[in-house]
């Protein structure tokens, strides 16, 4: 299994954005800003998680950032680092892999800030329902104040990454694995 996506790697930039802004992610308090987006990719669930979590791919989808992988990416525990720019920020965001169960489900826990950032992967006959849900904790007047700024940014660089995994899986190319 390989985890990881630009998908996330969105989340990570952005939850590294939340987090120089005063924000921290723990799903279990109060003031969770919650970033949802599902599609219906026409490739089988084994193309869309192979797409998705395979470093070779991953410039695919996030060509502005930079990763330092620490180990196979299909262990839990396994961490990495993605480097880049969000709202012309540097950002630096360490993700921990917390869940796996290739092909279906990846679940990548922000290190330091708490965020989660849960991928689904479900058949749908020859096709695949990808579902993708990031959990941000607002915190402190500043994270309060910027929140619907953040928000914004957030959910559409989590829909552009989509769009652009779903791009890719439709044009059947061949997966570099």
């Amino acid at each position: 299994m390989r985890v990881q996506t630009v998908l996330l790697l969105s989340g990570a930039a952005a939850a590294t954005a939340a987090a120089t802004y005063g924000f921290a992610v723990r799903p279990w308090r109060r003031g969770i800003m919650h970033i949802h987006r599902d599609t219906r990719i026409e490739a089988p669930v084994e193309r869309v998680y192979a797409l998705a979590f395979d470093p070779a791919e991953w410039k695919k989808w996030d060509p502005s950032s930079s990763y330092s992988i620490g180990g196979p990416l299909d262990q839990v525990g396994t961490t990495f680092v993605e480097e880049g720019r969000m709202m012309g920020i540097k950002m630096r965001q360490e993700w921990s892999v917390a869940e796996a169960d290739p092909p279906r489900l990846t679940r990548l826990h922000g290190v330091g800030d708490d965020s989660d950032v849960i991928y689904r992967f479900e058949p749908e006959g020859d096709a695949t329902h990808l579902s993708v849900d990031m959990d941000i904790e607002l915190g402190g007047r500043v994270g309060k104040l910027i929140e619907p700024v953040i928000h914004g940014v957030v959910e559409r660089s989590v829909r552009d990454h989509v769009e652009k995994l779903k791009a890719s899986a439709e044009t059947r190319e061949p997966v570099t694995a």
